[in-house]
């Protein structure tokens, strides 16, 4: 008799592992397809270079506030007719215009953030529906031309060759003659 009630257990628990098999399947086929991310802006490199130039703008208002104050200490501690009072106060000035700068920085970083959150947000619920690659790489591609564009230096002698150094360099090419080693020339690299 004992053998037989240790088959109909033995029957009881493998329908059991079955039926918790088969559960587990169902969950995991289930919850295995492709959720909703209910931060998507998190993947979007876009938003998070944002993030970093807005912790780094902050990072500068505050370096600017306690190079200020430490003027403000050092004035107070001067005799007046001191020479010196006036590159503090120079220096003052001049950490305030950068104070003031870094909050209208601040101020448009975070308003382009917030905007940027919105349009990620959007642009994924968009590539969920029409199955398109998030975030996109060439909205990418663009946005660090644009930011290179923008942080590119006015100076037009720094960003373009002199007239002269370019008609030399033409001539000698037109010529023949190799052109001049420069020392820590980026351009020539030896193999």
């Amino acid at each position: 008799m004992f053998h037989v009630e240790q088959k109909r257990f033995n029957k009881k628990l493998g329908s059991r592992r079955y039926f918790w098999f088969l559960a587990t399947v169902f969950l995991l086929v289930g919850t295995g397809c492709e959720s909703v991310d209910p931060f998507p802006e998190l993947k979007d490199k876009i938003y998070l270079d944002l993030q970093q130039t807005l912790a780094q703008a902050q990072e500068d208002k505050k370096n600017a506030e306690t190079f200020k104050q430490m003027a403000r200490d050092e004035l107070k501690t001067l005799e007046t007719g001191d020479p010196e009072i006036a590159t503090l106060n120079k220096d003052i000035r001049k950490e305030n215009r950068k104070i003031k700068a870094y909050n209208q920085e601040i101020r448009y970083l975070e308003i382009r953030l917030e905007r940027r959150r919105l349009e990620s947000r959007l642009a994924y619920a968009e590539s969920l529906k029409s199955e398109k690659e998030y975030p996109d790489t060439r909205e990418y591609a663009a946005y660090l031309a644009h930011k290179n564009l923008r942080n590119a230096s006015p100076n037009w002698n720094e960003r373009v060759p002199r007239l002269k150094e370019r008609i030399d360099k033409y001539t000698r090419k037109m010529n023949g003659e190799p052109e001049p080693e420069r020392k820590g020339d980026p351009e020539k690299t030896e193999e």
